[in-house]
């Protein structure tokens, strides 16, 4: 890959890497929105599956487009990777902004409440095979969990997910 091409394959990344940042803080707002509406969750779960497929429109626009309907499979899966990490690395940057200046708590006291409902409690401690003591302790760590840490991770988890993701995008687009 030349130099140029290498330049155009970032500039189209960052442009739909905006785009990416856009739906991932859609899906993020239908998260916290659906701590207290089952339609929002539902929501939620769509918003969550278009991160999963817009990655392949993406590369398509810009095989087309930009490459002349031709892209190998390494620049296609170098393509989808940089268009995560640049989409996660604004939705973190956002995420953070959220979380510390504008949340006020209301997520991790949200979840508190929902685990502290027996049935739930009973259910999540189960499930992760914790005891009462085990689950209280998690829930307050969890508590202190500063606003960077979480979107540190958001960002380090998405990127990754635009690694995996990549793959199959990249192998079933290219021409």
């Amino acid at each position: 890959m030349s130099p140029e091409e290498y330049k155009q394959l970032k500039a189209f990344a960052r442009i739909d890497g905006l785009q990416m940042a856009l739906l991932m803080v859609a899906c993020f707002g239908f998260y916290v929105a659906g701590l207290s509406s089952s339609l929002m969750t539902l929501m939620f779960m769509v918003s969550g599956l278009l991160l999963l497929m817009v990655p392949s429109k993406m590369l398509r626009r810009f095989r087309d487009r930009a490459r002349d309907g031709h892209i190998s499979f390494a620049r296609g899966w170098a393509y989808v990777t940089y268009v995560f990490v640049y989409g996660s690395l604004l939705f973190a940057l956002l995420q953070w902004a959220y979380l510390a200046y504008m949340d006020d708590g209301y997520l991790l006291n949200t979840l508190r409440q929902i685990i502290d409902d027996p049935a739930t409690r009973d259910a999540v401690a189960q499930a992760a095979q914790l005891s009462a003591d085990e689950l209280n302790e998690a829930l307050n760590t969890l508590q202190s969990v500063r606003p960077i840490d979480i979107a540190i991770n958001s960002f380090v988890m998405l990127t990754l997910l635009g690694m995996v993701v990549g793959l199959p995008t990249a192998a079933l687009n290219k021409r």
